[in-house]
């Protein structure tokens, strides 16, 4: 028979699920700290709350697709990034250190970098893992460095339900816009400067501006409301770049637009803040002019850009919060370029059919992977690429972030 002090770790998995991890986190917490005097979810809530001060809390109002408006809650970044300062020793001295390699003031100001990407929490094989897709926006700076690989200094802003989207005007493009508000919005507005107190040595402003903007092709498409495959320019960076398939470059007859294929970088005609502000113009015009809505399609597929006025290309505050050409901010996530069904998955399912031919079997990589021995802290995890090449037939090699 097993001892009570046992049944604390073996009785409650029936019921509900933590990771042994997370057990084991709870558990020192509580041999740290004592039993809590309550269990409840709502008594773990209100602790939460209390540890947290209420003013670092907002909201956020959008425009919704039925003519109202809603609020959603969330993170004010700044009264957050304040809140850290004051509180947490270690990142102020971080701070710190990182002012004495990158200066700070209204003529120096950090880049902030806003990151924004759909996640999935729990299994995402699931039947209603769909329905609980989460929006999620996180913060960083570029002055970080390399520090800014670790994921604990990328702070949370925002996390809105995926299926809310379609109800909101603009959708993801909304959103991201009023992200960006929260951080440049008097009284706290970065680029004219905010009190940051260091623990234990006093105060100082700080100046940052929107510096870069990173997320995948979808996620940079819907912020921007780019059009994307579904336009006749795929690529938000490039002017003269098309989808091949649609065959408008070889109709051109001022050879100044290419396909998607085109392997000479020095033909390509790369966008610009400016090219992407005439092109909000071009539509704004369009608009007005009251043209058919066939018409006003066909400009948007030809322009690459979907009609969104409550999206940041159509804000004046979003343009004035850049730190560079917005065309410089932009950063495609290089994993999902290289390592999430690009570059790399296709040149190397090349490599392994050349030599799948040459009599090599891809067992044998598959195999020589395993032999390598990880850390312990991610030995048993899909990062390690071990299992990657098991299921390899032909065709890409698939692998996640």
């Amino acid at each position: 028979m097993a001892s009570s002090s046992w049944r604390v770790l073996t009785g409650a998995d029936s019921k509900s699920y933590v990771s042994l991890s997370g057990l084991e986190g709870v558990l020192k917490s509580i041999r740290d700290n004592g039993m809590p005097k309550t269990t409840d979810r709502r008594g773990i809530k209100r602790a939460m709350d209390k540890e947290v001060p209420p003013e670092m809390f907002t909201t956020v109002t959008l425009h919704m697709v039925d003519g109202t408006e809603a609020q959603f809650p969330a993170i004010h970044p700044v009264r957050q990034l304040q809140h850290l300062a004051k509180t947490r020793s270690r990142f102020a001295d971080f701070l710190k250190q990182k002012f004495l390699v990158h200066p700070n003031d209204g003529n120096h100001k950090w880049r902030l970098a806003l990151y924004s990407d759909e996640i999935v929490p729990g299994n995402p094989l699931k039947p209603i893992a769909n329905s609980r897709k989460a929006l999620a926006f996180y913060f960083s700076f570029a002055e970080f460095d390399g520090a800014a690989g670790c994921e604990d200094l990328w702070l949370q802003v925002l996390v809105i339900r995926s299926n809310k989207l379609d109800s909101i005007c603009g959708g993801w493009a909304q959103v991201f816009q009023s992200v960006v508000t929260l951080f440049f919005s008097s009284p706290l507005d970065l680029t004219n400067g905010i009190r940051l107190d260091l623990q234990g040595s006093g105060g100082r402003i700080f100046f940052a501006a929107l510096g870069i903007i990173v997320g995948d092709e979808q996620a940079i498409k819907m912020m921007f409301s780019f059009k994307g495959a579904s336009g006749m320019k795929h690529c938000c960076l490039c002017s003269n770049i098309t989808l091949r398939g649609l065959q408008v470059a070889t109709h051109d007859r001022t050879s100044f637009l290419l396909p998607h294929t085109e392997w000479d970088v020095s033909k390509m005609v790369f966008a610009t803040q400016a090219s992407i502000l005439a092109n909000v113009q071009e539509l704004n015009t369009k608009r007005a002019a009251h043209v058919t809505k066939a018409h006003f399609e066909k400009v948007e597929s030809a322009l690459g850009l979907a009609y969104s006025p409550h999206g940041p290309l159509w804000s004046q505050a979003f343009w004035d919060c850049l730190y560079d050409d917005l065309t410089n901010c932009i950063q495609f996530d290089w994993m999902h370029v290289y390592m999430v069904n690009g570059a790399w998955n296709t040149e190397s399912s090349y490599l392994f059919e050349l030599l799948k031919d040459a009599g090599f079997h891809i067992k044998t990589f598959s195999q020589y992977l395993k032999t390598y021995t990880w850390p312990q802290g991610i030995r048993g995890r899909a990062i390690t690429g071990q299992k990657i090449l098991e299921k390899w037939t032909d065709g890409e090699i698939k692998c996640s972030a």
